[in-house]
């Protein structure tokens, strides 16, 4: 080959056209120059242009093994006809009597500037003599690149630069939009849309799981859309941030903004399939302003809909504060007038680390930790909690005020047979991934509590207001939670105990705790559970002999504790039938 292509750099220091970007959440920066004929990988050298009309300069370094060529052209072709880059078109390469090496800037032309795009984009190099008509090709190289509409916003920038992930995960939401209004609508109303049943991979939680006041767990929350587990906690300080977060990494210029005293109208909250009024302390939603703050300010709130003539109400994307206030706000409200943006750090483990955060509580942190230690059971396929509730006892005196499509729901209300009040109580259950997250999330409650709470006899782990006008409690993978919700309040210990009975069903279901003494590598679980064949909503619940049973995007695996035969017992229940089944198998 005469010539040879030794490095192609796409950023510098001080462009126009383009800017930096890390791997690895941020633990790794981008090599400079991206491409080299040792680092060929296009995932390794990522390249991230604005659309913009400024020119689109990269750096080449060429040599050749033929002295005599001394005055060549080359040209770079678009290969696939879509590049997100451009094309090289042909331009004079002067090489020096004494070396052979040239480095020089070449000038791309076309390529996507006038919205957000991200191709594998492929230049075919070639080259040939001044004068001569005939090229000859050189080879291919190929490179990630991604145009976004303008320079990251906060937290994005110097100190922080833009994460591949980011880029890679949230570009298909927002692919095409050529207005940061389009792309923050989209960012929201997809961020939104994963609350949706059937398959909600997220639901609200009354308690945030991403973030703390003032870091956003963005590595975390990406793994999650990423896995698409059932059973994924959110609250609006996370969406508010996770909007603002991915809105300013393709150009937007979102803020935090928090709204005190937010008694509301009927709203439907994230993973909800009913409208109901709500009374939070404060709510955050992610909002744009220029100056002075005003009510003419749009925001963009991802944790619900709120009520209009469409039965599945109206998503609040690119709304005017004044707007929002007078259909989201039962009674007066106010946003606060400070507009924050969150740092990047973690804030609870990922499901992979299955660990807790700290809290004030130690003597409920114990108890938590102790519940840890076990091997619970494992409840999947989610149903319907009107079908699970049906041969429930309490149910000859109460009745569901509403309720959500699946058991992995949140909000379900239950009142009195014959009564027009309120909703009396309010019944919360929650399926998770594994029960060590399940744990996690029943610590996160801890922080709502003024006074410590009181320790219950119930699942796993279980505490509440020693009144017993709140409680919530673990049961393997399940968080649930009972709490008064209407004008009159009642001892709910007994109610909270009904469910825990019902989940667990059976009086062979015991649960006791075992040494670990070794860590063999997870593997599916090789266990059947057919769908529901029509003869009613069919639920399971799988108690492991030996291990630990978790989700994983939409499977179940089983890690064994120790190796050798392994025993699971599946009970398979269709209303208030229950099936027993033990299934075993080898781990080696």
């Amino acid at each position: 080959m005469s010539i040879v292509i030794n490095s192609i750099q796409f950023h510098r220091a001080g462009s126009r056209s383009t800017f930096p970007l890390a791997l690895s959440y941020g633990t790794q920066s981008v090599i400079l120059p991206e491409w080299t004929p040792d680092r060929t990988n296009p995932a390794l050298g990522p390249v991230s242009f604005l659309a913009s009309p400024e020119e689109r300069c990269i750096t080449v370094s060429f040599s050749r093994t033929n002295p005599g060529f001394t005055a060549i052209e080359v040209q770079a072709l678009d290969a696939d006809y879509a590049n997100v880059c451009g094309y090289v078109e042909p331009q004079q390469v002067n090489f020096g009597s004494e070396s052979d090496f040239v480095t020089l800037a070449l000038r791309l032309t076309g390529g996507v500037r006038d919205r957000i795009a991200a191709h594998h984009d492929t230049l075919l190099w070639q080259w040939k003599n001044a004068g001569d008509s005939n090229w000859t090709d050189i080879r291919k190289t190929h490179h990630s690149c991604y145009t976004v509409l303008a320079s990251p916003g906060p937290p994005w920038g110097d100190d922080q630069p833009l994460w591949v992930e980011v880029l890679e995960a949230i570009g298909p939401w927002v692919d095409g939009c050529g207005t940061s209004e389009k792309m923050q609508d989209a960012v929201t109303s997809r961020l939104y849309s994963l609350g949706e049943p059937p398959h909600a991979v997220l639901h609200h939680f009354g308690v945030a799981q991403y973030v703390n006041q003032t870091t956003f767990d963005c590595e975390h929350l990406l793994q999650t859309l990423g896995s698409r587990d059932f059973g994924q906690n959110i609250e609006c300080q996370d969406t508010a941030s996770a909007v603002a977060t991915f809105a300013n990494a393709f150009g937007g210029r979102l803020f935090v903004n928090q709204i005190e005293r937010a008694s509301t109208k009927p709203v439907r909250q994230i993973g909800d399939t009913v409208f109901a009024p709500q009374a939070w302390g404060f709510h955050e939603v992610a909002r744009f302003h220029y100056g002075e703050l005003s009510d003419d300010d749009p925001i963009w709130d991802a944790f619900l809909r709120l009520q209009s003539r469409a039965p599945e109400g109206e998503l609040p994307a690119s709304i005017h504060l004044q707007d929002y206030k007078a259909r989201f706000c039962r009674g007066r409200c106010s946003p606060a007038q400070c507009m924050i943006h969150r740092g990047l750090g973690k804030v609870i483990p990922s499901p992979a680390e299955g660990g807790m955060a700290q809290s004030r509580y130690p003597r409920i942190e114990s108890a938590i930790e102790r519940a840890s230690s076990r091997d619970p059971w494992f409840l999947w396929r989610p149903v319907p909690i009107g079908d699970l509730l049906r041969d429930w006892s309490i149910q000859n005196s109460w009745v569901l005020a509403s309720e959500n499509s699946e058991l992995n729901g949140s909000d379900n209300y239950l009142r009195k047979k014959g009564s027009d009040a309120d909703p009396l109580l309010r019944i919360g259950i929650t399926l998770h991934v594994s029960a060590a997250i399940a744990l996690s999330c029943l610590r996160g409650l801890l922080p709502l509590f003024s006074i410590e709470p009181i320790e219950y006899n119930l699942g796993d782990c279980a505490f509440g207001l020693p009144d017993k006008q709140a409680i919530a409690f673990v049961r393997g993978n399940a968080l649930i939670q009972v709490t008064n919700a209407g004008p009159a309040t009642e001892s709910i210990l007994s109610y909270a105990d009904g469910i825990d009975r019902l989940l667990t069903a059976r009086e062979s279901a015991g649960i006791g705790i075992r040494e670990e003494q070794g860590s063999p590598s997870p593997i599916e679980l090789p266990i059947d559970l057919p769908p529901d064949a029509g003869e009613g909503p069919v639920w399971y619940r799988l108690l492991p002999d030996n291990g630990t049973i978790y989700a994983d995007r939409g499977r179940l695996y089983y890690a064994a504790k120790t190796t050798g035969e392994q025993l699971v017992t599946v009970y398979r229940h269709r209303g208030a039938a229950v099936d027993v089944r033990p299934v075993s198998f080898p781990v080696e």
